[in-house]
């Protein structure tokens, strides 16, 4: 009884400490109204409000507060009248192009917060006051709608992502394809990292490659089509869909594969690129494939044969120079090893494509541009 009466007084003096938070909030916005230099305003209606957009710095431009919100536009200088405006998707998808290499494409970027109704609902338990609802919508908008600015200018790609909108709890982004894909990478580790790891609170997303004169709503259709593809797939391991997965290529990943597909990719363009390998090292990889296949399935029921591992390695061991075979050897060697001891705290690497789309991201990545 002891126990419950403290909880229950903890809990309302926190409710209180947070009513009382906003109560400070909007009296300071009340008394900043009224000290601010209105001589720096703009004539307005009454009715009108002046806000810093992105910006905690707006006192002393006289605005009456600050939102946030993810407007970004890449902007280019006009040759002919030297004026800035918005560049268009055929230079946007020029900027994938880097020394003559690269596909010039854009990428599509969908995503959405998983299981959010059932965080608000069955999340805050106890807690599911106004005022805890209110917090937790108001820390992802934080998120969705203030830090993405900054990983933006973080990752410099303030000028190949145009945010088509972000805020609440999802995002779709068009952009370069390569710093789409980067910087949906990037957004989910740090999106783990902003709810602590959490496992109930994460986010699935699709990405797509598209010419940049395909028709924009026919290409954001089919995001979000594998937006719910992706949110609805069922792995070897799972029972009832898990959420927490990327459509890329087609395929339903989980992030564990979506990161070892960036592992084969860039050993794959390193290749091709610092070891002038000829671009036949992908079909032979994408071959292996096939030999890989029994081997991962084997290992997701631990089980190994030693000898079909070995000839793949084989197999594997001519596809450029010693280290580089070695190091995509072992790539695969870690995958079945991971799986069979489960000594990975990630998911385990069960979906076999992994292999074909990071020949396909290579593929991409190391094209020729021909002008």
């Amino acid at each position: 009884i002891a126990l419950e009466a403290v909880r229950l007084i903890y809990q309302r003096a926190s409710n209180f400490l947070i009513f009382l938070l906003m109560v400070v909030h909007i009296l300071i916005s009340r008394v900043v109204h009224f000290l601010i230099d209105k001589s720096k305003l703009p004539k307005l209606t009454n009715n009108c409000r002046i806000y810093k957009i992105n910006s905690t710095d707006y006192l002393d431009e006289g605005c009456l507060g600050f939102k946030f919100g993810a407007y970004n536009l890449p902007i280019v200088v006009d040759k002919d009248d030297k004026k800035e405006r918005v560049v268009t998707f055929d230079e946007l998808a020029e900027r994938s192009i880097k020394n003559g290499i690269g596909d010039k494409k854009l990428g599509y970027l969908k995503l959405d917060v998983d299981n959010l109704g059932s965080i608000f609902i069955s999340g805050l338990k106890e807690n599911k006051s106004i005022i805890h609802v209110a917090s937790l919508s108001r820390m992802l908008g934080l998120f969705f709608e203030g830090y993405i600015n900054k990983l933006l200018e973080e990752l410099k790609m303030k000028d190949k992502i145009y945010v088509v909108f972000s805020g609440g709890d999802d995002t779709f982004i068009i952009g370069a394809w390569d710093s789409t894909f980067q910087f949906c990478k990037n957004l989910y580790g740090k999106f783990r990292k902003y709810t602590c790891d959490n496992p109930s609170i994460t986010f699935s997303a699709s990405l797509g490659v598209y010419r940049c004169n395909y028709p924009v709503v026919r290409a954001a259709t089919n995001s979000e089509q594998q937006l719910e593809k992706a949110k609805n797939y069922i792995s070897k391991s799972e029972e009832w869909p898990q959420k927490n997965k990327v459509a890329l290529f087609g395929q339903i990943f989980n992030w564990t594969e979506f990161n070892k597909i960036i592992d084969i990719k860039n050993l794959l363009v390193k290749l091709i690129a610092e070891k002038e390998e000829s671009k036949s090292v992908l079909e032979k990889v994408m071959r292996s494939t096939k030999g890989f296949k029994k081997i991962m399935e084997d290992s997701i029921e631990n089980k190994l044969d030693n000898i079909r591992f070995w000839r793949l390695a084989y197999y594997l061991r001519d596809i450029g120079d010693k280290n580089s075979a070695e190091q995509l050897i072992s790539y695969y060697r870690e995958i079945v090893i991971d799986n069979l001891l489960n000594k990975s705290k990630d998911e385990k690497i069960e979906n076999i494509m992994i292999i074909p789309a990071a020949v396909r991201w290579a593929e991409l990545e190391t094209k020729n541009h021909k002008i």
